[in-house]
């Protein structure tokens, strides 16, 4: 793995297999129980190399599952020791969601129903990072949350083209979707932008694209559920 630190261009395949190694070498820190990633290779070296990794990939065509691996292995990161800073979760984030959310819309082709299933498994492997970065210890940090909502927002409100709009509207969803498991939420006080997120989700939902408005519906779902369930644990605890 140092080698491959040490370059700064790689191939596809050594990108994978570095990636690989990153998430073999989680597993055997994590199975430490008390093991710690910076004994191996500093943490922040490897994350810094992980978010190159994903900006270095093409924002006009997906051919390659190197970006989802990459995501993936911040997935088996996030789990061992050193916690990530918070500067490095902005980076990874910020670089995950640009990487995904600038892919052009998937057209028919010869190879479409293979681009179409790379491009679910990249989606869903951003969700496992976005989740994962949310945590703090075991409970989601709500100003994690707000941070990454800011990132996420502008290509809502800001983009005129409805793949940007239904992306960012997925992801909103699917973080709230699964904040809503958990009844303990580190910083919701803290948490401001709840009413210019519902009031943004409200306009959407009005939105006369069948893609963005149902995105839209579900993710005002999610976010109603964490603000009535927030206020009965207050009411619980008389706050």
């Amino acid at each position: 793995m140092a080698e491959y630190l040490r370059q700064e261009e790689l191939s596809e395949v050594d990108k994978l297999k570095f990636l690989k190694a990153v998430e073999i070498l989680s597993s055997a820190v994590r199975a430490q129980g008390n093991g710690n990633m910076n004994d191996y290779y500093p943490l922040t070296i490897l994350t810094k190399k992980i978010e190159e990794l994903i900006l270095q990939e093409s924002t006009e065509s997906l051919t390659s599952s190197v970006r989802q691996q990459a995501m993936l292995a911040v997935v088996a990161l996030s789990q061992v020791k050193p916690a990530f800073h918070e500067t490095e979760k902005l980076g990874l984030a910020s670089a995950g969601i640009y990487s995904v959310f600038s892919l052009p819309l998937i057209t028919p082709s010869p190879d479409w129903k293979d681009t179409a299933s790379l491009y679910l498994q990249t989606v869903q492997a951003l969700d496992e990072m976005l989740q994962a970065l949310v945590m703090e210890d075991m409970n989601p940090n709500m100003l994690m949350l707000q941070n990454f909502l800011e990132i996420v927002l502008p290509w809502l409100t800001l983009s005129e083209k409805v793949q940007e709009q239904t992306r960012a509207l997925h992801t909103i969803s699917r973080l709230l979707r699964f904040i809503c498991k958990f009844p303990q939420l580190s910083h919701m006080m803290e948490f401001s932008m709840s009413g210019k997120l519902m009031g943004i989700l409200c306009l959407f939902c009005m939105d006369p694209n069948q893609e963005v408005s149902p995105e839209a519906s579900e993710a005002l779902h999610y976010l109603f559920k964490i603000l009535v369930l927030q206020r009965s644990k207050c009411y619980e605890l008389g706050l």
